[in-house]
């Protein structure tokens, strides 16, 4: 077996100091453990240079400074969040920093030259990564063969300034945006190339650790794909930017945003006490196109449980339900079976349990076979389970993939290949919603599954996870659920699939369905119909 002599990818830093934080520091060791990288050299900031308080090197016009009174307050209220973070598994070490000289030799640490004549020689690295605010001199420009890359923890088409991730959860958005750029003299000249876009978190400290964590592992992800083709990636579109920066918060906007966060703590506490979302299975005996969801029947949850994610199917003229049955105590879901008949739901039984969670019970047909492919994430698996007996006697058939956190997985034929779309959890952080992955193979019970070179598709909370599929003849509808502000499952998205290929995967957004069709309602995550009965969920 021939070694792989090809050089190292020179990766050159840019810091404001060498007290860093956990996410500089997690970059620089996945740089040192990766045999195809190296770290040459980390330029620090001269104390003139660095702008001090943002650690985002692209933000816009963060020098206003709020009143003192207004300083203050928003500064108890970064110390009551800290303290809430500090109990959080993920997160408590969000504002804890580290020293840099314990990870890296001091010798390839040196200080920034302010020295604006041209450099003599060849660049120093291949790309430079920079972690800090404020101008860069000439020198730095100069530095790196393929240019200068950094974060802007925000999505640079809906704000841009910071506190990064407070704006957005003030706003309650919905989701919180990144962006990579490659950094040019001329700030409007940057390019964009990479965006990103996650769940907003319901208080600022825990939306800017969930944003700082989700965006520095994409920019590693990136700087991987660089090292290995030697080249930036293709800018994406512009777009106009109509808003004003935004920059800290003035006197009102802290006291409107403390009182806001006291009704989302009670709120909390109440969930806990059992006062929390409970979601339900709704059907209409129609097409999905011509479904008027507010004239729904509703399928009854028994006590302590509740249904979601439903799949209908026909046999023989009869209809049947297949869902996720959530035991609320148990924290644990199977798939439970209702046949549907005018308007009223009969419970058959439990089609598959395990000694895990199931969820979202997708079936489809192959040689004349029905098949499932639930939801097996608590396992690390992607699993389809055979029909023996339709619809409760079921056996497991195939593991297709394993090792992975895999949700809502879907298979289906197109073109004489049959393809699967499934959302994975790439760094273990419990969340399934950021990304789309696409895998071929020439049948469904094959466990050669070749992942699409697009992978992942989306990074984006607003439509990257599946919520359900439509076939209408040879069209094909993925239902992509939407994440809202602090909860899962704000919304559901028909979007069709206009072309999939081994290059490409394209879809367009059809419509829209939101939690309005019925009083004290909150969320809506799944929709299926196969053409003589349409299904959905709500919270």
């Amino acid at each position: 077996m021939t070694p792989d002599i090809r050089p190292k990818f020179r990766i050159g830093l840019l810091l404001n100091g060498t007290s860093i934080s956990k996410y500089v520091f997690d970059f620089i060791k996945w740089i040192l453990a990766d045999d195809h990288l190296e770290l040459k050299s980390i330029i620090i900031r001269s104390p003139s240079s660095a702008t001090v308080g943002f650690p985002d090197a692209c933000q816009d016009d963060c020098d206003y400074r709020p009143t003192p009174v207004a300083g203050f307050l928003f500064t108890l209220i970064v110390m009551f969040e800290r303290l809430l973070l500090l109990k959080n598994r993920d997160h408590h070490d969000h504002m804890q920093k580290f020293d840099l000289l314990l990870l890296v030799p001091h010798g390839i640490i040196r200080a920034e030259s302010l020295d604006d004549s041209p450099r003599d020689g060849p660049p120093d690295v291949d790309l430079l990564v920079v972690f800090s605010s404020g101008p860069l001199s000439k020198g730095v420009w100069e530095s790196a063969k393929l240019g200068v890359i950094a974060l802007s923890l925000s999505d640079r088409r809906n704000y841009r300034g910071g506190p990064p991730g407070f704006w957005e959860v003030y706003f309650r958005d919905d989701v919180t945006g990144f962006t990579i750029e490659r950094l040019r003299s001329a700030p409007q000249e940057n390019e964009t190339l990479f965006r990103g876009q996650i769940a907003t978190q319901y208080y600022y400290l825990l939306n800017q650790a969930s944003l700082f964590q989700k965006s520095t592992y994409y920019l590693a992800q990136l700087v991987g794909r660089i090292a290995a083709s030697g080249k930036l990636p293709t800018r994406q579109e512009e777009l106009p930017f109509s808003r004003i920066p935004q920059h800290n918060p003035e006197l009102h906007h802290t006291l409107h945003y403390a009182l806001g966060l006291i009704g989302l703590l009670i709120s909390k506490i109440l969930q806990k006490l059992g006062r929390d979302y409970r979601w339900k299975v709704a059907f209409l005996p129609c097409e999905w196109r011509v479904a008027a969801l507010w004239r729904a029947s509703i399928i009854p949850n028994k006590p302590g449980h509740y249904l979601a994610d439903p799949f209908i199917i026909t046999q023989d003229g009869r209809h049947f339900c297949f869902a996720e049955d959530y035991d609320i105590a148990q924290r644990r879901g199977r798939i439970v079976v209702y046949e549907l008949k005018d308007r009223q739901a009969a419970y058959v039984g439990i089609a598959i349990q395990e000694d895990f969670h199931l969820s979202y019970p997708f079936l489809f047909y192959y040689d004349g076979v029905l098949y499932m492919c639930p939801e097996t994430s608590a396992v690390r698996e992607i699993r389809i389970y055979r029909c023996l007996e339709f619809p409760l006697r079921w056996t497991l058939d195939k593991v297709l993939m394993t090792g992975v956190s895999a949700a809502d997985s879907m298979l289906f034929e197109r073109d004489g290949r049959w393809w699967m779309l499934t959302n994975i959890d790439p760094a273990d952080w419990g969340d399934h919603a950021i990304e789309l992955h696409v895998f071929s193979a020439t049948n469904p019970v094959s466990d050669k599954w070749t992942p699409h070179p697009g992978n992942p598709f989306f990074i984006d909370a607003a439509f990257a996870r599946n919520g359900g599929m439509v076939r209408e003849g040879d069209r094909l509808f993925r239902v992509a659920q939407s994440q809202g502000f602090g909860m899962y499952g704000k919304r559901t998205t028909l979007r069709e699939i206009v072309e999939l290929t081994d290059q490409q995967y394209v879809e367009r957004q059809i419509c829209v369905i939101s939690p309005q069709f019925r009083r004290r309602i909150f969320g809506t995550h799944h929709f299926h119909s196969d053409g003589a009965v349409t299904v959905f969920d709500f919270a």
